[in-house]
């Protein structure tokens, strides 16, 4: 597991030591409205990266969750965008779509689609909403505060890889690069929670 809980205006890991880096972070309230402990990202000085690593998605399954505070809704920004150098074999986990704040999930194996769904809720501007995207077996589905909104009927694993660009609150493709949302809680686990976690 890989675990940002942003505390302190800290953008520490807490298991590996993956900190984030970010150019100028901005830190706003938690849920809790506790001081410092969430980040806020809007522009190209304060989203995040991850470290490279082939840590994130070693297993195929992975479930990935975190808080998420959206001030807007632009389409297609990202919670999680990652990819290798060349773009191929992107995880990307993103909490607005086509529509509006509804999240969706596109996994490719190189440059070729293996997964995509959209959920079937969206998120709520403006609160505190907990998402959880989890892939298992080549099945995917999307959680909003603890309830499932949406499956795939089947597919493949993400390839395990070194995926060297990765970005928390930034989209690598086209459309609105940045999300405009605050972060918190943010954990990658490499095997997929069971609906009761």
């Amino acid at each position: 597991v890989s675990y940002w809980p942003v505390l302190g205006a800290q953008l520490r890991e807490l298991v590996a030591g993956r900190d984030l880096a970010c150019a100028a972070p901005v830190f706003g309230v938690d849920r809790s409205s506790t001081e410092n402990s969430s980040v806020l990202v809007t522009d190209s000085t304060n989203y995040l990266s991850l470290p490279a690593s082939d840590a994130y998605f070693a297993a195929g399954d992975f479930t990935v969750t975190a808080w998420i505070y959206k001030r807007s809704c632009p389409q297609y920004s990202r919670l999680i965008d990652c990819s290798q150098a060349d773009g191929t074999d992107a995880v990307v986990l993103a909490v607005n779509s086509y529509f509006g704040c509804v999240p969706f999930v596109n996994l490719y194996s190189d440059t070729t689609l293996i997964q995509s769904m959209v959920a079937s809720a969206s998120v709520v501007a403006s609160a505190w909403t907990h998402v959880a995207f989890r892939s298992q077996a080549g099945y995917v589905s999307i959680n909003i505060d603890g309830v499932q909104q949406g499956t795939t009927s089947g597919g493949s694993n993400v390839r395990v890889v070194n995926r060297t660009n990765c970005w928390i609150g930034r989209c690598s493709g086209s459309g609105p690069p940045y999300t405009d949302a605050y972060f918190d809680e943010i954990r990658i686990f490499n095997r997929a929670l069971t609906q009761t976690e």
